[in-house]
């Protein structure tokens, strides 16, 4: 019996689930025939792909900017302050804001993440101070986190608690390992190029921002439409 009432709202769902009584297999099958799997499962490779930047931000402010080792690693701690904030704040406007509002809403957010990278991009032709470029790095890190976070976690949980059903356990994990996996290709490629050229690097990465930005908006938009009595 279940021991609360959250429970079995969660049980009688599950029930009335298109999936409900479904092996993993025929679970699998039907994921892969939906056009939303495939936009959702590109926009988090691309998003995983995003996040990872964090880990190639410290070379790349020594390599690039000069900037000593302590500066390099202050700056990278910005990005999990922009993140707490804002998937804090992103949870309660996702649940009062249309599937469609968040197209624009988090589209926007994944634009301006991609402007981030775009001013990383930029930034040795800047021509400025140590502490400014040490100061210009802390904001953009932030402002890239506070991003990037609430598109990477609150669209996939949702998409997978209602798509998923009965296994969208499984979901989750499904979508995080293809993630995952393009992550260490794209890296395990991109460190070498890192290694010749930083601008190269930085482009590459701006064309995955980009791609992540359009796939989280047809998403999105594509929801509004699979929840036909969510209002518009």
């Amino acid at each position: 019996m279940p021991n609360n009432a959250g429970e079995q709202d969660r049980n009688d769902r599950n029930i009335n689930h298109v999936l409900s009584g479904t092996s993993l297999p025929e679970a699998i099958t039907h994921f892969f025939r939906h056009r939303q799997f495939w936009l959702i499962t590109g926009s988090m490779m691309g998003m995983t792909i995003m996040w990872d930047f964090l880990l190639m931000v410290p070379l790349y402010l020594r390599d690039t900017l000069n900037m000593q080792p302590a500066d390099a690693a202050m700056a990278s701690s910005a990005f999990p302050f922009g993140s707490l904030i804002s998937v804090l704040v992103g949870g309660f406007v996702f649940d009062r804001l249309s599937r469609r509002s968040m197209a624009w809403v988090m589209g926007g957010l994944l634009l301006v993440a991609a402007g981030c990278i775009l001013t990383f991009y930029l930034m040795p032709r800047f021509g400025m101070a140590a502490n400014a470029l040490t100061l210009l790095s802390l904001a953009l890190l932030f402002i890239f986190g506070l991003c990037v976070s609430p598109c990477y976690y609150i669209p996939m949980s949702v998409f997978s608690i209602e798509f998923g059903g009965p296994h969208s356990g499984f979901l989750i994990a499904l979508l995080d390992a293809l993630a995952f996996g393009a992550t260490a290709a794209f890296y395990y490629f991109a460190g070498d190029v890192a290694q010749r050229s930083w601008t190269l690097f930085l482009f590459l990465l701006l064309a995955v921002a980009v791609f992540s930005m359009l796939t989280m908006f047809f998403f999105l938009l594509g929801e509004a439409k699979r929840l036909p009595a969510e209002p518009a």
